[in-house]
């Protein structure tokens, strides 16, 4: 019987060290006060090898194995367009379907332009794929198929946050059950502090609840 292997992978920007570590140092703070000590961002060794990965999501998706060689060749070129990404933070904000906080930035041009390709690129390499579960563990194809609008970014690349609903973040930490709110002196009025470069773009395995354990590939932006 021929069995169609495949992974679930997340393409997403990497903030650079300093900014990395300055992340899952408020992780490490948030989750101690949010999440009986839940860390959800971790660092190894020199900051490239990282436990659970801070990064910033342009595409979540499966990939046939066959087609990961074809995926990581686009995203090459796809790089080499690009500078590293000075990204300003905006906002913290709680996650109620997903029961995390997340770091918003702000959009601009080049990141919307960045996503753009990403995802018309990839998406055909899917080859009518969908990820089994979104990070709120919900089932995606349950998902689509309730999706009334075939046009919708999560009907036609299996990926909701795409376009006008382009959610530039990273996740920082799991909510108290029941919570649906940050209200946290840590983060009041600090999401500019965490403003900086995401330098590279990488390929992660996908672990539980979108996190990124296992790192695949790194591409650097043109410096």
């Amino acid at each position: 019987m021929a069995v169609q292997l495949k992974l679930e992978v997340c393409v997403a920007l990497a903030p650079s060290l300093p900014l990395a570590t300055s992340l899952a140092s408020l992780s490490e703070k948030l989750a101690a006060q949010n999440s009986a000590g839940a860390t959800i961002l971790t660092l190894e060794g020199d900051g490239r090898r990282l436990g659970l990965a801070p990064h910033l999501t342009m595409y979540q998706l499966p990939l046939p194995l066959e087609k990961m060689s074809a995926a990581v060749d686009e995203l090459y070129f796809i790089a080499k367009k690009y500078s590293d990404f000075s990204l300003q933070g905006s906002n913290f904000a709680a996650n109620a379907t997903e029961g995390s906080i997340e770091l918003k930035y702000s959009v601009t041009p080049d990141l919307a332009a960045l996503q753009m390709e990403v995802v018309e690129k990839l998406s055909p390499l899917r080859c009518g794929l969908c990820l089994e579960r979104s990070p709120a563990g919900l089932s995606v194809a349950d998902a689509i198929l309730e999706d009334d609008d075939e046009n919708s970014p999560l009907s036609k690349y299996g990926f909701g946050e795409y376009g006008d609903t382009f959610n530039p973040h990273v996740t920082l930490s799991w909510l108290r059950p029941g919570c649906t709110s940050v209200a946290d002196p840590l983060v009041s009025g600090a999401a500019p502090d965490y403003s900086g470069v995401f330098d590279c773009l990488n390929v992660y395995a996908m672990g539980p609840q979108g996190t990124c354990p296992q790192l695949l590939v790194s591409l650097p932006f043109v410096k």
